[in-house]
């Protein structure tokens, strides 16, 4: 948990530094769905697709494993 935290802490200041860094909001939604926090990571995946497309194939399967083990 306190990783996840710090690896958010991380993304929130890259996002700071570049607002349109796609894959720093993708990566935090990951970050943020390891914490159950699904409706902050919803909005960050929205914005990175929104910011580029083409991640979609690479963040969607991420998610779905995310979930998958959660509910484990």
């Amino acid at each position: 948990k306190v990783r996840l935290d710090l690896a958010i802490a991380d993304y929130d200041k890259a996002i700071a530094i570049d607002p349109n860094f796609a894959e720093a909001y993708g990566n935090r939604a990951l970050s943020l769905l390891g914490l159950r926090r699904d409706a902050q990571a919803e909005q960050d995946l929205k914005k990175c697709f929104a910011l580029n497309e083409s991640l979609r194939p690479v963040f969607d399967p991420l998610v779905k494993q995310i979930k998958k083990i959660r509910n484990k």
